[in-house]
């Protein structure tokens, strides 16, 4: 018999056979391994698997994107602080920022909380943008529609598209923005801004 390994021990036979005593790990199989019969008669052994043993202290190595390990960010609002630019908001708005990058091809994140009746500025990215909404109610808009959005609601902005977006006038609204670093127009014109809530739908 010369199965492979079962696990990742040292032993060139089953776990249980292992642990029971009737082979020690690192001893050579009972059996030589098989013979197959070619086509002109002659035998070629086949020679066993090789395999590492990562049972003996390694472990296995840490996942990673883009050169770095993975990171896990957690939204909490006590971490929130009132953005640096509050000319580009109406109403209250605290961000807590997740990530922010400098690197090609890095991501900035930021966890954004609106008071009921808080939104954006109209404006302009030169990079698509990711909104996905956490808690509450708020509403996204472009120059063609209006829509309401809600928990697990993810919105994908196109770069160089006019919107807005924030919370309900009845509920406040919290969602994570995604988007490659990149300037952002915050002098885009006004337009029907000022009509809020008028047209939209879910």
């Amino acid at each position: 018999m010369s199965g492979g390994p079962s696990g990742t021990t040292g032993c060139p036979l089953s776990t249980t056979a292992c642990s029971a005593g009737r082979i020690s790990p690192g001893s050579p199989p009972a059996q030589s391994p098989p013979e197959r019969v070619r086509a002109n008669g002659r035998s070629e052994s086949k020679s066993a698997p090789s395999y590492r043993d990562h049972s003996r202290g390694t472990s296995p190595p840490r996942p990673r994107i883009g050169g770095r390990f993975v990171r896990i960010f957690r939204v909490q609002s006590e971490q929130a602080k009132h953005p640096d630019n509050p000319e580009y908001f109406s109403g209250t708005v605290r961000q807590q920022r997740l990530n922010q990058t400098k690197e090609p091809g890095g991501i900035d994140l930021v966890a954004v909380f609106f008071a009921p009746g808080a939104r954006t500025r109209p404006h302009i990215h030169t990079t698509d943008q990711v909104l996905t909404v956490v808690e509450g109610e708020g509403i996204v808009a472009t120059e063609q529609e209006r829509r309401l959005i809600r928990p697990g609601d993810i919105v994908i902005i196109p770069g160089g598209r006019w919107h807005w977006h924030g919370a309900t006038p009845a509920s406040a609204m919290c969602h994570v923005s995604a988007r490659p670093g990149g300037p952002t127009n915050w002098s885009a014109p006004v337009r029907d801004w000022e009509t809020y809530m008028q047209g939209a739908r879910s």
